[in-house]
C-alpha cells in the first residue's frame, strides 16, 4: 500500500498533458498507418454499408410495433432526481471540448479487440474516446437545463490531413473556441476534457459501492501566457472545492503548469473561467467516466449564474 506522499509523487510523475517526444512520434506514425488502412478499406466498406442498410431496413419493419419504456442507453437512471437550473438557458453557458479527442481507455479497447495487446502509448481510437465523455457531459448539463456548446471537431484527423504535430492540437482547438466565444458571449465557463495516463489506483475512487474516475484540474501559470491566469486558478480552486464537498476525494486537486516551462496556456487566456479537466485515466472504463460526468454536471449546476 503506497503512502499519501508516494501517491502524490506518482500523480505528479504521471501527468500527461506534455507527452514525451517518442510518444508523439509513435502516435503520429500509428495515426498515419490507420489513415492508409482506412483508405484501402473503402471498396469493401461500400459493400458492407449496402448490406447493412438492407438488414437495418428489414429489422426496422419487423420491430416497428415493439415498444420500450426506456432507451437502451441512458444518461441517468432517473433524470427526475435533478432539480432544474433556475437559469433560462436559451443562450449557452458552458463550452466543452476535447483537444486530444482520440484519447481512449484500455479496458474498452481490449474488450473490443481481445486478440490485440495495447499499451498506454497506443491507447487511441477514432470513435471510442474522450468525445463520448464530452457528449455525455453535454447531455447531462442539458438534462439540468444548462445549454452548452460541444466542440465536435475531429482535431486528430485534422492534424493528419494537414501533417501537423500532435502538439498543434491546441492551435486547432483554439480556432473553434474563439469562434464559439465570439458568437456566444453568454458562455461563462469552458472545459477541455482529457484523460490521464496514470494507473488505475491513482485515477479511481469508490463511493457507496460505485467506482468513479477521479478528476484532475489543470491550469496554466504565468503572465507571459495569460495575464489573467490568476482568475483561472481561482476558478479551478473553487471547482475543486465544490467537487470534493459534494463528492469527497473525486478531485485530485489543481495542478498548475508554468507557461515559461511548457509554452502552453491551454487556450485559457480566452476565458477567465476555463480549465483542463482530466477525467480518470487510461485504465478507467467508460462507465466510471460517465459516473464522474454526472457528478461534475451536478457541481457545474451550482456554479452557473
Amino acid at each position: 500500500m503506497r503512502t499519501d506522499k508516494e501517491l502524490m509523487e506518482l500523480i505528479k510523475s504521471s501527468y500527461s498533458l506534455e507527452p514525451r517526444e517518442d510518444f508523439i512520434q509513435e502516435t503520429e506514425k500509428k495515426l498515419r498507418l490507420k489513415a492508409r488502412r482506412t483508405r484501402s478499406k473503402k471498396a469493401v466498406g461500400f459493400l458492407t454499408v449496402a448490406v447493412s442498410v438492407f438488414i437495418l431496413g428489414f429489422l426496422a419493419i419487423t420491430s416497428f410495433n415493439q415498444q420500450t419504456k426506456e432507451p437502451a442507453i441512458q444518461l441517468s437512471t432517473n433524470t427526475n432526481q435533478y432539480q432544474p437550473s433556475t437559469i433560462l438557458t436559451d443562450d449557452p453557458l458552458v463550452y466543452i471540448s476535447q483537444t486530444h479527442n482520440y484519447e481512449s481507455f484500455l479496458p474498452e479497447l481490449t474488450a473490443i479487440y481481445p486478440e490485440e495487446t495495447f499499451s498506454v502509448n497506443d491507447s487511441i481510437h477514432e470513435t471510442i474516446n474522450m468525445t463520448l465523455v464530452g457528449q455525455r457531459l453535454s447531455n447531462a448539463l442539458k438534462q439540468r437545463n444548462i445549454n452548452n456548446i460541444l466542440d465536435t471537431n475531429d482535431n486528430t484527423k485534422e492534424l493528419q490531413e494537414k501533417e501537423l504535430s500532435y502538439q498543434d492540437a491546441y492551435k486547432i482547438a483554439r480556432i473553434n473556441m474563439q469562434d464559439a466565444l465570439t458568437k456566444n458571449p453568454s458562455i461563462q465557463m469552458a472545459f477541455d476534457l482529457h484523460r490521464d495516463s496514470a494507473s488505475r489506483e491513482v485515477t479511481t475512487v469508490e463511493m457507496d459501492g460505485k467506482a468513479y474516475a477521479k478528476i484532475t484540474i489543470v491550469v496554466s501559470e504565468g503572465e507571459a501566457g495569460n495575464p489573467d491566469y490568476e482568475k483561472n486558478q481561482e476558478f479551478a480552486r473553487q471547482l475543486h472545492k465544490k467537487i470534493n464537498e459534494k463528492y469527497p476525494r473525486i478531485s485530485r486537486g489543481v495542478f498548475s503548469k508554468n507557461y515559461d516551462t511548457h509554452k502552453n496556456h491551454y487556450n485559457q487566456d480566452l476565458l477567465n473561467q476555463s480549465a483542463v479537466i482530466e477525467i480518470g485515466g487510461v485504465e478507467n472504463t467508460l462507465e466510471e467516466e460517465y459516473n464522474t460526468v454526472e457528478a461534475l454536471a451536478n457541481v457545474i449546476q451550482t456554479l452557473v449564474k
